[in-house]
């Protein structure tokens, strides 16, 4: 498998990273920025397997509503997009406030840390995240809550936050 990365440089975090921090891997210089690498707690928190997440853009966690994700997040998302697209300096990095979605539908507010390093002379992205324990409206708690919703309302951010 092209992204398990065994043997090499990152390979060995996998049993190495402690439990309780939650990190990802991607590669910027490869097409849409796939993850490389995920911890076990990102596959617990997210409800995503490593298998699953290996060689896709993380944007999986985002709400599968676009236009409620364009609304929700949508200026974290062309901050990390410049973020991921664009040549930077080691050391660059960004924090971003993201509503995400782990596998079974229910949303959290992901506080996203994300930063550029070099491995064996290659740049990646590494990522740390934490679920924030912020109040979520029940209009947006689940995708059938938005989806209720949205039936029933026109497409306003405050009405969701209500």
């Amino acid at each position: 498998n092209l992204f398990s990365l065994q043997g090499q440089a990152i390979g060995h975090l996998k049993d190495q990273v402690d439990s309780n921090i939650v990190a990802a891997v991607s590669d910027p210089t490869a097409v849409d920025c796939p993850l490389v690498f995920v911890s076990r707690s990102f596959e617990k928190m997210t409800g995503y397997s490593a298998d699953y997440c290996l060689g896709r853009n993380c944007r999986f966690l985002q709400p599968n509503i676009p236009e409620f994700n364009k609304r929700i997040n949508g200026d974290e998302l062309m901050r990390m997009r410049e973020f991921c697209t664009r040549v930077h300096p080691k050391g660059h990095s960004i924090t971003n406030l993201l509503l995400n979605e782990q596998r079974c539908g229910n949303r959290f507010w992901n506080l996203l840390y994300m930063t550029h390093v070099e491995c064996d002379d290659r740049p990646y992205i590494l990522a740390v995240q934490s679920i924030l324990s912020l109040p979520m409206p029940s209009k947006i708690i689940t995708q059938d809550a938005t989806a209720a919703c949205l039936d029933h309302c026109e497409m306003d951010l405050y009405l969701f936050l209500e």
